[in-house]
């Protein structure tokens, strides 16, 4: 094996062990299996950021471990951890703009999960409106029909 897939190997290992540690030690990822597991949409967008998360996680290794490889080591890295995301590998890499864009999916994801929580926290508004409109519609029948036939 040569240092090239070293590197690579080494950064995937160094990934793994976080998020190892994260799931075992970190409770909201934890929390939010169970908070969603009735609801798919929101379950996929959990595992999606986690997945991100850890991709992203990787770049963030190689970028540490940047200087103490040369270039064509780096590209050879990035097109073993690019193909956690993408088949082909291309010639341009940017790490920052990997990261960049990482980093606003991870936004736009936590951004998606408080708008579920946001119109989950409605759907509950709302049903208690329906029964509470239920019950007093059906105190008021009821005291229609006591009147009616009293």
């Amino acid at each position: 094996m040569n240092h090239q897939n070293l590197l690579a190997l080494n950064i995937l290992k160094k990934g793994r062990l976080v998020m190892i540690d994260k799931i075992k030690t970190d409770l909201s990822v934890q929390k939010a299996m169970f908070k969603y597991e009735s609801n798919n949409i929101a379950m996929k967008l959990v595992v999606e950021k986690f997945m991100v998360e850890w991709i992203d996680l990787h770049f963030e290794l190689l970028e540490k471990e940047r200087a103490f490889f040369n270039q064509e080591e780096i590209k050879i890295a990035l097109c073993s951890l690019k193909e956690l995301i993408i088949d082909d590998c291309v010639n341009d890499f940017d790490i920052g703009l990997y990261n960049k864009l990482l980093s606003e999916k991870r936004r736009i994801i936590a951004n998606l999960l408080v708008s579920e929580e946001k119109m989950e926290q409605n759907f509950n508004k709302l049903l208690l409106s329906y029964e509470r409109d239920k019950a007093f519609f059906e105190r008021e029948m009821e005291k229609f029909f006591n009147v009616r036939n009293g």
